[in-house]
């Protein structure tokens, strides 16, 4: 059985040491967020991505924020007003639709959320339908090892698997970015970018 966050423990997804192991600024840096860019956070939660997502695509980028749980929608709509976070914009989805046009988005960047998705493969094909030819996927999730945070390792998904569900739905691994101690960073690109790139 899949668990979803629950929105009682908020408070922990923006606390100061979320950043010591999460490490949101390298990964950020690290996935190179173009100016312009358009990107769904997918389980955005509380924004604490998103944010930094929408500072890295300025100027002319903005961040369509999704998630599926009506509390969490209802404190990063407060965030955003509050915060006066203009390029952000924030999007109840669901695990088969997102709601947005084909091939119009250039990144999609979900942390912590993977793990959580009762059927990937409708959820990748929902992310495959609204990416651009030559956008990329971003999944940062819990590694199967013990961590003093996180969920019970019998809830994550193994590096393995992970790579595997996405690559079997035809988006194939670019980079590993090794930088967490407990959760792996992994960007997918469409497997037809590879075809072109190694076509002689």
């Amino acid at each position: 059985m899949v668990h979803l966050f629950d929105p009682k423990k908020i408070k922990h997804l923006e606390s100061p040491e979320r950043a010591e192991w999460q490490k949101p600024n390298e990964i950020i840096k690290a996935i190179k967020v173009r100016e312009g860019d358009i990107i769904v956070d997918f389980g955005a939660g509380t924004g604490y991505f998103a944010v930094l997502l929408a500072g890295a695509c300025l100027p002319g980028g903005k961040v369509i924020a999704v998630d599926i749980q009506q509390e969490l929608i209802d404190y990063l709509e407060q965030r955003v007003v509050r915060e006066k976070l203009s390029n952000i914009s924030v999007v109840k989805g669901n695990s088969s639709s997102i709601g947005l046009p084909s091939d119009s988005v250039d990144l999609i960047f979900t942390a912590n959320t993977f793990h959580e998705l009762e059927d990937r493969a409708k959820v990748i094909t929902e992310f495959k339908r609204i990416l651009k030819k030559d956008g990329r996927l971003v999944v940062v999730d819990w590694a199967t090892v013990e961590s003093p945070v996180g969920p019970p390792i019998a809830e994550r998904l193994a590096f393995a698997d992970a790579v595997g569900i996405v690559e079997t739905m035809g988006l194939k691994l670019a980079r590993n970015h090794a930088m967490c101690s407990y959760q792996y960073v992994l960007e997918f690109k469409n497997e037809d970018i590879f075809k072109i790139i190694d076509k002689p």
